[in-house]
């Protein structure tokens, strides 16, 4: 499965009742992304194998321009004042002590899905994003308690047009150079010369399966996968 619509029940819907979310069109199919990335990782990435965080940051340095950041306050600042267009977090999943499901970052700095907003996501209505969630089960329910699911719905309600997620557990050290590879994929199709998100994330699956195995198989997107992706010129 490339490509996933999320239906959300009424009484799981984000509280502000309704969002408006930019889907391709004709004359209007276009993610051009400028090649600034906001990164985020939690400091258990660097458990099993010290240094994978920084060879990420220095491998997405190499395809654009990076920020790492290492916490949610630091996140949405980046996103005011420079308005990334790739959000790329490797986080750690958990349930808070409200039974929330939360994503953490750094060293557990844990932001709930239910207060993911529009300032984790875009400064703009113009702004094109794409949010990349490589960790553990960020696109699955894990049940009515832990609704991990709702990661990828509040994303999405909050203005990215593509949120690219996991379908179960994942080795921090495998998500890190795959999602390092996905990022380098979509910032190297030369302006005007754009290629379909869903034919990219085939590629990044393939090359992810014969590397690292099983993770090639549970990385999905959520939005369209006709949305043409374009590098920065």
């Amino acid at each position: 499965v490339i490509e996933r619509h999320l239906f959300v029940p009424d009484d799981e819907r984000p509280a502000v009742g309704w969002s408006v979310t930019d889907e391709p069109a004709e004359g209007r199919e276009v993610i051009a992304l400028r090649g600034a990335v906001l990164f985020g990782a939690s400091e258990r990435v660097d458990g099993a194998k010290a240094g994978t965080i920084a060879a990420t940051v220095d491998a997405l340095a190499s395809v654009g321009s990076c920020v790492s950041v290492a916490d949610w306050q630091q996140w949405t600042t980046h996103v005011a004042d420079d308005g990334p267009d790739v959000l790329l977090a490797l986080p750690h999943t958990l349930e808070d002590r409200r039974g929330r499901a939360t994503l953490s970052i750094g060293s557990k700095a844990e932001l709930a899905a239910a207060r993911i907003a529009r300032q984790h996501v875009r400064r703009d209505d113009e702004s094109h994003v794409v949010v990349v969630l490589l960790g553990c089960d960020t696109a699955v329910s894990a049940g009515e308690a832990v609704p991990f699911q709702h990661f990828t719905a509040q994303f999405r309600h909050a203005g990215a047009q593509i949120v690219v997620a996991t379908l179960s557990r994942v080795l921090g050290r495998h998500a890190a150079p795959v999602a390092a590879d996905l990022v380098g994929s979509l910032l190297r199709v030369p302006a005007g010369e754009g290629a379909a998100l869903g034919e990219r994330l085939v590629e990044v699956r393939r090359r992810a399966l014969a590397s690292f195995g099983p993770i090639g198989m549970v990385i999905t997107a959520y939005g369209d996968a006709d949305w043409i992706i374009e590098g920065a010129p």
